[in-house]
């Protein structure tokens, strides 16, 4: 039967932060359930040492780590297999990692803005991709700018654009 679903929105390269993997262990330490099910090893942890050492607490409490991808059982596999694993996933994570972030610096490169445009005041985008200004909205945004600069707080900039009837790309 099951017990929970945990979810972490982040890098999974720490466990800080990681409030749905801190609940879970925390579970298990109560040993609400004896099985965890991951997808991969990869989206259990990205740091191999300590993804390793967190499912050698999860074996001393009798808990099992079953992976989808690899197909494994972390209570029948050794650390030695186990180790090598997890730092394939490791490697696997960071090179994902670094083909995103050269997508991202070839796009800036070609000008290409990284950016929801669609809930952006002041921009949108044109048939190739490149940023463009909107000039009514730009007004916009050079009025909250001014009256920023004037020492006004967001509450104050807020009431003003409402008193005048100025709606944000959001409305």
């Amino acid at each position: 039967m099951l017990y929970k679903i945990y979810k972490d929105i982040g890098s999974g390269t720490r466990k800080n932060g990681r409030n749905g993997y801190i609940e879970m262990m925390h579970d298990a330490k109560k040993h609400r359930f004896d099985i965890i099910l991951v997808k991969s090893l990869s989206r259990f942890g990205r740091d191999t040492l300590e993804a390793l050492s967190t499912i050698k607490s999860l074996k001393k409490m009798n808990v099992a780590l079953l992976s989808e991808v690899e197909q494994i059982n972390t209570l029948e596999v050794n650390d030695t297999v186990l180790s090598i694993l997890l730092a394939a996933a490791q490697e696997e994570s960071a090179s994902k990692s670094e083909n995103i972030k050269f997508g991202i610096h070839q796009r800036m490169r070609s000008g290409k803005a990284v950016l929801n445009h669609t809930r952006f005041l002041g921009y949108t985008k044109d048939e190739t991709g490149k940023l463009v200004v909107v000039p009514k909205e730009a007004e916009i945004v050079r009025k909250i700018f001014s009256l920023y600069l004037d020492g006004n707080r967001v509450r104050k900039i807020k009431r003003y654009l409402e008193e005048n009837g100025i709606k944000t790309v959001t409305g």
